[in-house]
């Protein structure tokens, strides 16, 4: 079960790596497991596991993010050491005063001097000497520093991964170990101090009120991307932070369907990446959204030359060259799309609408099954090829997706007129009249269904029967 737990672990977070660690810390205190006799030998046995499955998942990460790794031979071995240092400063000293929290790339980080740098790392030795020659007067404060040290790994900065020079989100399991180390080492003192626990307790109310008062202000600048990319911009280091940033706020405003400020926020973006086809194909979008057509297949043509493999691109220009009238251009870009990611569903879907509206109702059921075959919303587009299907005399065919339609939804009054029209088609009466008055029931005003339902019942001979269906058509609809 162990194993298990900790192979979800390291699924959802790689830095949980150093859980082997963190482990055998713990037999030290607070369980105390290696007081008993041969037991040093039996525990690292027991954790043999979870180290062979943490190599595996980081063989298995580096291997994933190998784009993202800064070469070996591109940074000495100083160079990471000071990286190592300028990093673990940086986490010790926003633990204790979190202010001018942000993110920073790599190329903007001022590193420590050679002195600075070495100082720190020769601060974290130290500490890491002392708290393991005091381990049985303080064996809470070695475990919770060793703890804090030793899960700061992944993050230390001595193997570059990514953009990002600090990884600030995944320090909240080495912040577990500094917090014990803290708390428990506070209380020990206290007790030594004979100071009682008045002080201690009014001490840590303080630290809490002022972490409140510093988390408080960044609620606001965190709570989503908009309000993220917003301060990145005037707070973020870095050119491609700043870039990131400004593509994010564009992004923003047009998921909020503020066009006239996205399009502004790409354009100003564009200005310094003229090359990045993601930017092209937003503002595109923001174009055709705000019914600028022909400058929205401009800059969705744009995003396709410079990146034409991205079935992504040609989609969003497929649908600009819809909009604009132009249907058969449009297919083709579809059918690009579908070239590149055979399963991309918004083009399957898109397509066979395009089909169905040029009059093409075969290809278009050939797309729409394609689409079911792969996709797990599947309402609208079995409505749609059960039309067709019965449009086209696949009777049984339609009967089967109306039937599995009513089956998800058996109160919507257009299945069941559907379904009702399909079963007359095919000359089941009995079923065709049960769907209707099953529509009539729904909505006792659906036209259609009453008009219909009254020619089916005058051609069954139940004249009277009819006639009460029309007097109700009419007085709704007296025009008619």
């Amino acid at each position: 079960f162990s194993m298990a737990m900790m192979t979800a672990g390291l699924m959802s977070k790689p830095i949980l790596v150093v859980t082997p660690l963190i482990l055998l810390l713990v037999d030290f205190w607070p369980l105390g497991r290696f007081s008993q006799k041969g037991a040093k030998v039996a525990l690292w046995a027991e954790k043999l596991p979870f180290f062979l499955l943490a190599a595996a998942f980081s063989i298995a990460t580096l291997r994933l993010q190998g784009t993202s790794i800064v070469p070996t031979a591109s940074l000495s071995v100083f160079d990471r050491a000071a990286y190592a240092a300028t990093t673990l400063f940086h986490y010790l000293k926003s633990s204790f005063w979190p202010v001018s929290l942000t993110l920073s790339d790599r190329e903007s980080v001022e590193l420590l001097g050679p002195p600075a740098a070495w100082a720190v790392l020769a601060l974290f030795a130290l500490l890491l000497g002392l708290t393991c020659r005091s381990r049985n007067s303080s064996p809470h404060t070695f475990t919770g520093w060793w703890w804090f040290v030793a899960a700061l790994l992944p993050v230390s900065g001595f193997l570059q991964v990514g953009l990002n020079s600090y990884a600030d989100r995944f320090t909240y399991i080495p912040h577990m170990g500094l917090s014990i180390a803290l708390v428990f080492g506070a209380d020990s003192l206290s007790k030594r101090l004979g100071g009682g626990e008045k002080w201690p307790r009014a001490a840590m109310a303080l630290v809490l009120a002022i972490l409140a008062f510093l988390t408080g202000s960044y609620i606001g600048k965190w709570k989503d991307s908009r309000t993220l990319a917003l301060y990145l911009k005037e707070n973020g280091n870095g050119y491609f932070l700043q870039k990131l940033s400004q593509s994010s706020t564009a992004d923003s405003y047009l998921k909020e369907g503020d066009y006239s400020a996205a399009i502004r926020e790409y354009e100003a973006a564009i200005s310094q990446n003229v090359m990045d086809d993601a930017l092209w194909r937003n503002m595109g979008i923001a174009l055709g959204e705000s019914g600028r057509l022909d400058e929205a297949i401009r800059a969705l043509e744009r995003a396709v030359s410079i990146r034409p493999q991205d079935p992504e691109n040609h989609f969003s220009l497929a649908v600009g060259y819809l909009r604009s009238g132009l249907a058969q251009a449009g297919i083709a870009e579809l059918e690009k799309a579908l070239s590149l990611d055979p399963i991309h569903l918004k083009s399957l879907k898109t397509l066979g609408y395009a089909q169905k509206n040029a009059g093409q109702t075969t290809l278009a059921m050939r797309y729409f099954v394609k689409y079911l075959e792969v996709s797990p919303d599947k309402v609208e587009i079995l409505g749609e090829l059960a039309m067709l299907q019965a449009q086209s005399g696949q009777i049984d065919g339609a009967l089967a997706n109306f039937g599995e339609l009513l089956e998800i939804s058996p109160q919507n009054p257009v299945y069941n007129f559907n379904a009702a029209l399909a079963f007359e088609q095919k000359g089941d009466s009995a079923s065709a009249e049960k769907h209707y008055l099953k529509t009539l029931k729904i909505n006792p005003s659906d036209l259609p269904a009453l008009f219909n339902y009254g020619l089916l019942l005058e051609k069954q001979g139940r004249k009277a029967e009819a006639a009460t269906q029309f007097r109700k058509f009419l007085e709704i609809s007296p025009l008619s």
